[in-house]
Order: C-alpha cells, then sequence, then structure tokens
C-alpha cells in the first residue's frame, strides 16, 4: 500500500508543479507584456545571470561543451566568460519573446533592425514549391519567425510538443494568432508537405541530438548526430533548402540573414548523397554558431550520441 500511494503521489506533484510553473509563465507574459521592449531584454538578462548562478548542472554542460568545441581556442577564464554572455542571452531572447506575445506595446517589426538577402526568399517563392528553412536554435529563432509573418510570409515552424499540454495550447494560440502555425514533430509527413504546396515557408531547426531519424556529420570538427529532416523534405517536395538565421546586435535589435539557396546532391529516389547534404548544412549552421558563439543553445548536449 506505501509503495502505491508513492506512485501515485508522484504524479500529483509533477501535475501541480507544471501547473504552477504555467501560471508563473502566465504572469510573467502579462507583466513582461506591459514593458517596452529594452526593459523587457533588460528584464531577461537579469534573469539570465540569475540562471547562470543558480543552474549548475546547465552551466557545467555549456563549459564542458565549450571546450569540446573550441578546445585550447579559449582559455578557462574566456569559457566561462562565454558561458554567462549565453546565459544572458537567452534571458533576453525569452523576454523578447513573452514581450511581444503577452503585449500590444511591441511588434516583432520593432525589434529588426536588418532582413538582409530577402531576394533570395523571393526568388525560391516565386517558383510556386514553397521553401524549407533551415535554421538553428541561434539568437531568438521564435521572433525571426514572428517577423517574417509580421512581413507577410506564410510562416509554418516544425516544433516539439512542451512538457505541459496547457502551455502547449497558450503558445500556440499567441503565436497562430501572430501568423505563425506551429506542427507537431510527430505529425505526418503530409501536413508538413501541405506547408509547401500551399508555397508557404516550412521552417526547421536541425542543431539538435533528437528522437528523430539522423546521420552523424561533423559540427566543430565532432561527429554530431543530426536530423535529416531538412533534407529530406527538399528531396521529397522539390522544394528549395534555405539557410536562414538571426542574431542580436550590441544595440538590442536583431538582424536576420537569407542566404542563397543550398545546392543539394541528393535528390527524391536518390538518397546517397544524404550525408554529404546533411554535413553541408552542419558547415552553414557552425559559421553563424561562430559568429556569435554566446547566442547558442550550448547548454544542448549536441554530442551525447557517439558514432558506434
Amino acid at each position: 500500500m506505501v509503495e502505491r500511494s508513492e506512485k501515485t503521489r508522484r504524479p500529483l506533484r509533477k501535475r501541480i508543479r507544471n501547473y504552477l510553473a504555467y501560471l508563473a509563465i502566465r504572469c510573467l507574459l502579462w507583466f513582461v507584456g506591459l514593458l517596452n521592449w529594452r526593459s523587457a531584454q533588460r528584464l531577461g538578462a537579469a534573469f539570465g545571470v540569475l540562471v547562470y548562478v543558480v543552474a549548475a548542472g546547465e552551466r557545467a554542460k555549456v563549459i564542458a561543451n565549450l571546450r569540446l568545441a573550441y578546445g585550447e581556442e579559449l582559455t578557462a577564464r574566456e569559457r566561462t566568460k562565454l558561458t554567462r554572455a549565453v546565459f544572458i542571452s537567452l534571458g533576453r531572447g525569452l523576454f523578447e519573446l513573452f514581450n511581444v506575445l503577452g503585449g500590444t506595446t511591441t511588434s516583432p517589426l520593432d525589434l529588426i533592425a536588418e532582413f538582409k538577402g530577402e531576394e533570395h526568399l523571393r526568388a525560391v517563392l516565386a517558383e510556386g514549391k514553397g521553401a524549407v528553412v533551415l535554421s538553428c536554435h541561434l539568437g531568438n529563432w521564435d521572433l525571426m519567425a514572428l517577423y517574417m509573418a509580421a512581413r507577410g510570409y506564410r510562416v509554418n515552424a516544425v516544433a516539439r510538443e512542451l512538457f505541459y499540454p496547457r502551455l502547449d495550447e497558450l503558445f500556440n494560440r499567441l503565436l497562430r494568432a501572430k501568423g505563425v502555425n506551429f506542427i507537431m514533430r510527430q505529425s505526418s509527413l503530409l501536413s508538413t508537405m501541405r506547408a509547401l504546396y500551399k508555397n508557404q515557408l516550412l521552417g526547421l531547426l536541425a542543431d539538435q541530438d533528437t528522437r528523430v531519424e539522423s546521420v552523424f556529420a561533423d559540427f566543430f570538427g565532432v561527429p554530431a548526430k543530426t536530423p535529416v529532416g531538412p533534407v529530406k523534405l527538399a528531396y521529397a517536395s522539390g522544394a528549395a533548402l534555405i539557410p536562414v538565421f538571426i542574431t542580436r546586435d550590441t544595440d538590442g535589435r536583431h538582424r536576420i540573414v537569407v542566404e542563397p539557396p543550398l545546392r543539394l546532391f541528393g535528390s527524391k529516389g536518390n538518397e546517397r548523397a544524404l550525408e554529404q547534404d546533411v554535413a553541408a548544412c552542419n558547415k552553414i549552421i557552425e559559421r553563424h554558431v561562430r559568429r556569435c558563439p554566446e547566442q547558442w543553445v550550448w547548454m544542448h548536449e549536441r554530442w551525447k550520441t557517439r558514432p558506434v
């Protein structure tokens, strides 16, 4: 009887904890939504510093991953400084998102200083096949989707479910109200292809080690399990695979860079070059992360899975 009551108590505690987290996020959305975007950024930076101080485990992951990626390029002091900057950047990004979604004072258009390379996006969409947008967890990737929707693009983003269904419902509703449609990662291939058939944007973040079809490709010179989804969707649909990235400038505003479509060596029915094309994706992502390393999610265990 003791064991059974303990088992039922654990899920109950988890449900209560998740619900309290949900309420806290609802309150934060409301409060941060009242601020101007610069105040939201300052508050987010302070939040990032707080998490940096208290989250010893996550801090250790960042330092370990920086050591693996950069080796002797960075001193111990430089790694520590960069680790703190990573948490500050994530805090800023989170509060920027809350500011845009939770209030009416800030538009995504206010936060973007430059949208470079848009002509590549327009040229791809002129072909009528949609575009598979390759990006990563760099800068404020959610803001990038919101900005592009505000510019009139039809934006779809492939994402995984959050830890609490009510939170999923909340953010899906807020993002859809701003023009961003989320497609859950476990959805059918037809759901994702439909966006491309409608000549829309389909965004995927392809820089994490997750439980999806993947191959190994070098990232910072170390083999990393890398999703094949963006490449295979481009193969299957005939849509262009186009890299798009966002980073924050020193003045607090952001820059979006659209690169020319990737030249893929594989195609539908011919996936022999799949690993080569995925490796090309990783090289582009690495190049952008190296430019602004403090704005990438270094606490993610990117090299967790090792080749056999």
